[in-house]
């Protein structure tokens, strides 16, 4: 994908840190609660990033600006299956 990125970065997009939270929690809130998120990040060595990045934050401040957000939203993991739970057949 390297490779790939500098012959054609216009077919990349990248998310800022802002971006990157409120599309894990888009997802969080549509996944069912019993499922277990192990990892929402990774820390990689400087030199193996090529594309933009979020400077050196490291998983846990991360991980902290997730669970901020998610109490600034007021969500969590599921609620909008709470919404669609009338409509369950199985």
């Amino acid at each position: 994908m390297e490779r790939q990125y500098r012959r054609q970065p216009e077919d990349f997009r990248f998310f800022n840190l802002d971006e990157y939270i409120d599309l894990v929690i888009d997802f969080l809130e549509l996944l069912n609660p019993a499922i277990v998120v192990e990892r929402f990040a990774g820390e990689v060595p400087p030199r193996f990033i090529t594309g933009p990045h979020w400077g050196s934050l490291r998983y846990d401040q991360i991980l902290n600006a997730i669970v901020k957000r998610l109490l600034q939203r007021n969500t969590w993991q599921g609620r909008a299956l709470e919404s669609l739970s009338k409509w369950r057949y199985f």
